[in-house]
């Protein structure tokens, strides 16, 4: 084999050793609810773009609203996700009120399963969010999910109406991190590729001198 075709060979065999498939997260529904005459919450500074949750931007977000959705039954606004394959274990939404993590209380609920009807997913565990920190953590356990529903519930926990909890990112534990195929390490692949270099380098040499 030519010596530069194999070490290319090598080389792609170390890019796929160490690729990890990266989910896919998609807005299925949104509802910004909520604001004043000015249109403080969903009319100002693109809050009403539910893409910005899902970016990878976090000073851009999506702001739930505070007001009466007759989707959630009365609560705030919502914002439904899609994961594919599907996410499990921990998961992290991140609140960002002003350009702050921090400083502002505003709440939302957050509920998962297998299906994009809302009333189905609220009908399930809520795991409520508070933006103290700038970011709420929540565990789903073992099992595996696609859907993710954010609602709002500002306004029947605070009474606050100025604002609603804004969703700048969420990040998820990917489902095939749980089970992922063989995966040779890095460390370990390097050592394949220089090892298997240095063979066809003995074998050559053994070559030149026959």
């Amino acid at each position: 084999m030519n010596f530069y075709k194999f070490v290319g060979a090598c080389a792609l065999a170390l890019g796929l050793s160490s690729a990890v498939q990266a989910a896919t997260v998609s807005v299925v529904g949104s509802s910004c609810d909520g604001g004043d005459a000015t249109g403080l919450v969903c009319g100002i500074s693109g809050r009403d773009d539910a893409e910005a949750a899902i970016d990878g931007i976090s000073s851009s977000f999506f702001s739930l609203g505070y007001g009466e959705s007759d989707v959630t039954g009365g609560y705030g606004g919502y914002l439904l996700l899609k994961v594919d394959p599907g996410f499990t274990l921990e998961t992290t939404v991140i609140e960002v009120t002003y350009g702050k993590r921090s400083g502002w209380t505003e709440f939302a609920d957050a509920y998962v399963g297998t299906t994009d009807d809302i009333g189905t997913l609220m009908g399930g565990t809520a795991y409520a969010l508070q933006n103290d920190t700038g970011f709420s953590s929540f565990d789903v356990g073992g099992a595996v999910f696609q859907y993710l529903l954010l609602v709002d519930t500002t306004f029947q926990n605070s009474g606050h109406e100025g604002d609603g909890f804004d969703v700048a990112e969420v990040r998820f534990t990917e489902a095939g991190d749980n089970n992922p195929p063989p995966v040779v390490p890095l460390p370990a692949a390097a050592l394949l590729l220089g090892s298997a270099m240095g063979a066809f380098g003995l074998v050559r040499r053994r070559k030149r001198a026959a």
